[in-house]
């Protein structure tokens, strides 16, 4: 998925005529709702089989929402919907939770407002109430639209997984009936609480409630085993491009990835396996390494291992991302575990692995100036 998803990305971005733009668009269309679909089902299994898990890091609220949100501007203007959002002035910005799982609810909620919706408005509105004594808010989330409603022979069922508004409704809108009941399995493992309110041809409402702890202090890092305090491998300059190795035994992947980080202007090397991958980090100096996990020959946890073990000989630490299939908790653990930085799944999505890239690279450059600047005061 991620080779179809990058290469339609960027067939659109060439020059083309109309026709086979509309062609290539509606192809992208049709594979984003199938990678959707795997992404329900997958998510649905680890929940049947306990294996999804809450995370505890700090993130902002308004950024969460305004991601979410963001997603939706293409279809809202194809549909001339009205969208927007209110966030109460008692709610705090930064706080303790899951912003992947949180985002992920209200991709859920406000996907299904714009889809159910064909003219008026849909509105997110949060707000916040403090929990006496434990630097605690209660947050709930509503989101309100003024489409087709919920008919009443379908509110009993419509959070069980594949239940969907009746087949008059449904087969015109598409979908697997699996994102309500993955929102409500996600919010009960959150310890809260979601509902929703509805008249038939009216609209609806869902909301939810969950418990989030203030917190703007801690690391927003993924935690492994702990990591000594290192003199990074470069000096950085904000004037040079920065240089990464991408490790990726598929070539596709490869090809998508060089592109687009080409055209975020950094330098890219590429190696096919770990084995490879280790030579070339050891022959060069790179800011960044993106690894497969899966790879011949070496595989990129043990090629991460090696690069450690002589990391420490040599007093510095390159940033390595994790990129891997491979799903669960346990699995983003080995790699943390393996002395990886950060951890991406696959399919890949190119704004979460930029957004990784641009984080470990800003963290890399404040860890060099702060050496820099004990070396000067010693």
């Amino acid at each position: 998925m991620t080779g179809i998803l990058g290469m339609l990305q960027l067939a659109l971005e060439e020059e083309i005529p109309a026709v086979p733009r509309r062609y290539l668009e509606t192809t992208l269309s049709s594979a984003g709702s199938l990678l959707r679909i795997l992404n329900d089902v997958l998510d649905m299994s680890k929940l049947d089989a306990g294996k999804l898990t809450i995370e505890q890091q700090p993130f902002s609220l308004r950024s969460c929402i305004g991601e979410a949100a963001d997603l939706f501007t293409p279809e809202l203007l194809r549909k001339r919907l009205f969208f927007a959002s209110s966030v109460g002035d008692e709610v705090p910005d930064l706080v303790l939770g899951d912003q992947l799982r949180l985002r992920q609810i209200l991709i859920n909620l406000i996907g299904n407002a714009v889809k159910f919706t064909e003219k008026g408005k849909v509105f997110l509105r949060l707000s916040a109430q403090r929990c006496a004594g434990t630097g605690q808010h209660d947050f709930t989330f509503s989101v309100t639209d003024t489409g087709i409603g919920i008919p009443d022979s379908m509110k009993g069922v419509l959070f069980q997984a594949f239940s969907q508004v009746d087949s008059s409704h449904s087969r015109s809108f598409g979908g697997t009936g699996l994102g309500l009941a993955i929102s409500r399995e996600i919010v009960e493992l959150m310890g809260g609480t979601i509902s929703f309110e509805s008249e038939e041809g009216a609209g609806s409402t869902f909301s939810f409630t969950i418990t989030l702890a203030q917190d703007g202090e801690r690391d927003a890092m993924p935690q492994g085993e702990p990591r000594p305090a290192q003199t990074p491998c470069l000096t950085p300059s904000e004037e040079r491009p920065r240089h990464l190795l991408l490790a990726e035994d598929d070539a596709t992947i490869s090809q998508i990835l060089g592109v687009l980080l080409r055209r975020e202007n950094y330098q890219v090397d590429f190696a096919e396996n770990g084995l490879r991958a280790m030579e070339m980090w050891q022959r060069g100096q790179y800011d960044l390494v993106l690894m497969d996990v899966q790879m011949p020959l070496l595989n990129g946890l043990e090629a991460t291992g090696a690069i450690r073990e002589q990391e420490r000989e040599r007093g510095c630490r390159t940033p390595i991302i994790a990129m891997t299939a491979h799903a669960l908790k346990e699995d983003e653990q080995r790699c943390l575990q393996a002395g990886m930085d950060a951890y991406i799944s696959k399919p890949i999505d190119f704004k979460v692995t930029l957004q990784a890239i641009r984080e470990l690279l800003r963290q890399h450059c404040g860890a060099t100036r702060e050496a820099a600047d004990q070396g000067g005061r010693d």
